[in-house]
């Protein structure tokens, strides 16, 4: 058989997993090892627009199981590649009105640019559809290295 991607199964021998095309376990079968996604790494999709739905992200995680793993994991369900996500750090600050009386509670959250302005993009279009949301600020963090 022809080298091919782990398929995963519910088949089981010896304790490992069999692969559902060539029912051998990962190192008996004639497996392409992904590395596709660096490990502990947080992914975007290339082509998501900050306010577009049906775009996904996914967390690398140790990525430790190599019957898990298939070249097909670099790709959003869009069909566009995952991007690193980006390391820098913004602050979200805006106020809304909270959920049991009227008063205008601040709201802050800080993230990735990715993260951050994607919000922002969505809590623009709320306002202008009438929620009641306002004074939404978008600030990029500079991290600073102290030494001892």
């Amino acid at each position: 058989m022809e080298p091919h991607d782990f398929a995963f199964s519910t088949n089981w021998q010896g304790g490992k997993r069999l692969c559902r095309d060539c029912g051998h376990t990962y190192d008996g079968g004639e497996h392409i090892e992904s590395n596709v996604l660096k490990p502990y790494t947080q992914y975007v999709c290339s082509a998501a627009q900050p306010d577009a739905m049906g775009h996904s992200a996914v967390w690398s995680g140790s990525r430790t199981t190599p019957e898990l793993r298939s070249e097909k994991d670099a790709f959003c369900v869009c069909g566009a590649p995952y991007v690193e996500q980006d390391k820098e750090t913004w602050r979200l600050s805006w106020e809304m009105i909270g959920p049991f009386d009227s008063a205008w509670c601040p709201v802050e959250k800080v993230a990735s640019r990715h993260e951050t302005h994607g919000q922002r993009d969505g809590l623009l279009k709320l306002i202008e559809q009438g929620e009641q949301i306002r004074n939404v600020h978008l600030v990029q963090l500079q991290i600073v290295e102290v030494t001892q």
